[in-house]
């Protein structure tokens, strides 16, 4: 390829590029919620059959890691409520007494 056919490329595509690493993303954060939610949700479920809200603790580094994943706490939010199928979720800053004694903890609300 010449100097004169570089030139005469047509300007680079970021579109499928974008939604290819966009794409990717949500795979990693599904393998991640995977890993670190998951099974605690269920241990939950199954312990409290009757129970359709709770809240689980999580520590601050697994969820800057899912938030970097996404782009955002919002879109974390989002993501989350349409991954398990949730009637509401949102994110809740400090300790709740008597439920979690981390920095913050994730609230599920089942349908």
């Amino acid at each position: 390829m010449s100097w004169k056919d570089i030139i005469k490329a047509p300007p680079f595509d970021v579109k499928p590029v974008f939604l290819e690493a966009k794409q990717n993303s949500r795979i990693m954060l599904k393998k991640i919620l995977t890993k670190k939610i998951d099974q605690r949700l269920k241990n939950h479920i199954n312990k409290f059959p009757n129970k359709n809200r709770f809240t689980l603790p999580m520590d601050m580094k697994s969820h800057e890691e899912l938030v970097n994943l996404v782009g955002g706490e919002e879109q974390l939010e989002n993501a989350i409520k349409e991954f398990y199928n949730l009637h509401d979720f949102y994110i809740k800053l400090g300790a709740i007494p008597g439920h979690t004694s981390g920095s913050m903890a994730y609230y599920f609300e089942l349908m």
